[in-house]
């Protein structure tokens, strides 16, 4: 069998669905003066059985044949359904071929996993620190509105991650990536609130909670289910936006404590803005079209009271 190698520079990968993915790192030099680059896609590198060369245009051709025939496959029949006669069937390409790349419909799908989990791992890395302002809401929206048009990408390969129809070994990688989100998640939405000595006391659990959220909105979302993606993305970042006890205050409000604005309910109920600050009618003197509520500890999650504003 001849080894095929590619030495000129790779192009700009396309992931599934034509989105743009970011490149991965250089491999060794080859003697030309100059390291030999991998394909920006990893998918395209093939399986265990092309791991030991590197592909020409041609060969990297072959191989997104078959990639995007069982992304197909893999989406109509499920994971256990599909067969390799299927795969190389949809492809038009000949069994022996399919083997040069891939070892089995497994080895195939790996590869489209790769591509998955390189694409998430950038998302993972780009989760903002979130204050609470409407700057910490703006950037919450973006993140949020990354992260579904990347599962949008990928769907087919997340939805059989995140089910019972994923490999033992498959299904760990989609275990390790939702812990690595949440950890993600948990230093970005309180790393602010921590600086000014605010903490909350379950994070990492309202973390994991707002990633189930975001992924069981996602997978419905890439199934035939039609939802207005915009607005349902800028209202699950408004949820995890509450959900650790942030809020977009009137900037004279800001920063101020409990004893400031009111005396928080014994029964965990809303307080309307009262006291020092209010007229006893649940708005501010000097904003009559606004109203501040206290939400206490218990209910917050924070250590502390936290004083959210009313529209």
């Amino acid at each position: 069998m001849t080894q095929e190698a590619d030495r000129s520079p790779a192009q700009p990968g396309i992931g599934q669905g034509g989105a743009a993915v970011r490149g991965s790192g250089v491999g060794r030099s080859h003697g030309t003066g100059r390291p030999a680059r991998k394909p920006q896609r990893p998918s395209l590198g093939g399986g265990a059985p092309a791991q030991d060369r590197e592909l020409r245009a041609q060969g990297r051709e072959t191989v997104r044949k078959l990639l995007e025939a069982g992304t197909i496959e893999f989406e109509e029949r499920g994971f256990n359904g599909v067969r390799v006669d299927d795969v190389v069937r949809r492809a038009g390409i000949s069994h022996g071929t399919f083997y040069l790349y891939f070892a089995n419909k497994d080895d195939l799908f790996k590869a489209l996993l790769r591509d998955a989990l390189h694409d998430m791992e950038i998302v993972t890395g780009d989760f903002p620190v979130v204050t609470s302002d409407e700057t910490g809401l703006r950037v919450l929206r973006q993140w949020v509105r990354k992260f579904s048009a990347a599962y949008a990408t990928h769907g087919t390969v997340l939805r059989t991650l995140s089910s019972a129809n994923a490999p033992g070994a498959m299904y760990a990688d989609g275990l390790q990536l939702f812990a690595s989100l949440t950890e993600s998640m948990t230093t970005g939405m309180t790393a602010a609130a921590a600086a000014v000595g605010r903490y909350h006391d379950t994070p990492e659990l309202t973390a994991f909670a707002c990633i189930m959220m975001l992924e069981r909105v996602n997978f419905v979302a890439t199934t035939e289910v039609q939802l207005p993606l915009d607005e349902m993305t800028d209202r699950i970042a408004d949820i995890m936006f509450a959900a650790f006890g942030l809020s977009v205050l009137p900037e004279p409000w800001r920063g101020r404590t409990e004893a400031e604005h009111g005396t928080v309910p014994a029964d965990g109920s809303w307080l309307s803005f009262s006291g020092a600050h209010g007229d006893g009618d649940g708005k501010p003197r000097g904003d009559p079209g606004r109203a501040a509520v206290v939400l206490p500890e218990r209910v917050s999650g924070l250590r502390g009271p936290a004083v959210l504003a009313g529209r």
